[in-house]
């Protein structure tokens, strides 16, 4: 008897050994964000201990990215068995019951969670979405915020920068689909999200309504492994406007491995449009030379261009008052531009790699109005907050700003990185 008891006891010792490292396992693939692996481990976990909250909460989040709501709210359900004041499997429910049409209990929820975490971003994005869905319920007629691609993109990068992430690195495909019989726009992009451990860099794939109502759908943290894009931009939608010749004709945005062809505009399987590196350039000049132009002061600044930052407290090295001056500062700024289909790397072709923010930093102002904030990049291009690729300038005018720099005391390579 006592040999059998031993034996039983050196098993459940076993089994626990066993499943600590499957734990242990699945804590790693949900770091790396290897799903499938994370899934095949919960599953094993829940056969044992079908309560388990983090078995059931990777769970939970594959069902998500799936959008099996129903699942979802299920493993859920389990997890707050187990820890009925567990923050994430609250919030994570209450954005399970919002998809599923229960506001009340998706609101309930919600404010629960953020009465044990108030300052948790991702639970004030789920008390945001409850109060949107509530407007929509409460005014279904109401016109739309959103009617194509382009919209849907403006409220997809809007959101990310009022939900507090980083600038996002860059945008991927977006394309007009059908949910629950109404028009919605998917797509992804890559940011930085807060959280009160750390900043991680994730992929975000969302929903965005005609309302204007942006869901995040679920989130890949495989960004490191993932290949950039050839291109990558924040305020791109302005110069996406130029391709609005037909917008209603527009259904997706994608991106394109044909360099010279950063993205395409297609309607359906027709390509609307193709846009280059050249024409974006082409599009952010046509924008920034009007505004430079209008300029009344012109200020040059110790400093870079901080595109996210102000610049108020740096130190001014030069200001320019006299119009006659400015109208003479601003003829030294000549751009290279090439044709919108030629095969063109304006950074590689001047054997610019560093991508730090410049300096000095050159500001346009019209009265108190910020115009352009700008910076040298090594002298030889400029960084705009506007655009988030730089202009080459011509080798005539990277002589003339060196001389002039020269001559008022700044250093021709003034950039901090």
């Amino acid at each position: 008897m006592r040999m059998t008891l031993c034996i039983a006891a050196a098993v459940a010792v076993f089994a626990s050994c066993v499943l600590a490292d499957i734990h242990d396992d699945l804590d790693d693939a949900l770091e790396s964000g290897e799903m499938e692996t994370a899934v095949r481990l919960a599953s094993k976990i829940v056969k044992k201990t079908p309560d388990d909250y983090d078995a059931n909460f990777a769970l939970a989040l594959d069902c998500e990215a799936k959008e099996k709501f129903k699942e979802m709210a299920k493993h859920l359900e389990r997890c707050l068995r187990k820890r009925p004041d567990a923050t994430a499997a609250l919030n994570s429910l209450a954005m399970a019951c919002l998809n599923l049409g229960d506001v009340e209990k998706a609101e309930k929820l919600a404010k629960k969670a953020a009465a044990n975490a108030p300052r948790e971003p991702q639970v004030k994005d789920t008390l945001r979405q409850v109060e949107m869905v509530k407007k929509e319920l409460a005014n279904p007629n109401a016109p739309p915020v959103v009617s194509n691609v382009f919209d849907a993109a403006a409220s997809a990068y809007r959101y990310n920068k009022e939900v507090g992430n980083g600038p996002w690195a860059y945008f991927n495909s977006m394309v007009v689909t059908q949910d629950n019989n109404r028009t919605v726009w998917r797509g992804s992009f890559v940011t930085l999200v807060p959280s009160d451990w750390r900043p991680y860099p994730a992929e975000l794939f969302f929903k965005v309504y005609p309302s204007g109502r942006v869901a995040i759908v679920r989130e890949n943290r495989r960004v490191a492994r993932m290949q950039a894009p050839k291109f990558s931009f924040n305020n791109y939608i302005r110069h996406f406007q130029v391709a609005k010749v037909n917008p209603t004709g527009v259904t997706s945005i994608e991106d394109s491995n044909d360099w010279p062809v950063l993205m395409r505009l297609k309607s359906g399987e027709k390509v609307v449009r193709e846009v280059t590196l050249a024409s974006l350039v082409k599009t952010g000049l046509s924008d920034f030379r009007p505004r430079i132009a209008r300029a009344d002061k012109i200020v040059i600044r110790d400093g870079n261009v901080n595109w996210d930052r102000p610049t108020d407290k740096d130190p001014v090295l030069v200001t320019i008052t006299d119009p006659k001056e400015i109208a003479a500062f601003n003829r030294m700024f000549v751009f290279v531009e090439k044709s919108d289909k030629e095969e063109w790397n304006p950074r590689a072709d001047i054997g610019l790699g560093c991508g730090c923010p410049g300096g000095p930093g050159i500001d346009w102002w019209k009265g108190g109005e910020k115009l352009a904030q700008t910076a040298l990049h090594h002298g030889k291009t400029v960084w705009w907050d506007g655009f988030t690729w730089d202009f080459v300038l011509t080798e005539k005018s990277q002589k003339e700003i060196a001389a002039w720099l020269s001559s008022h005391s700044i250093p021709q390579d003034n950039a901090k990185r």
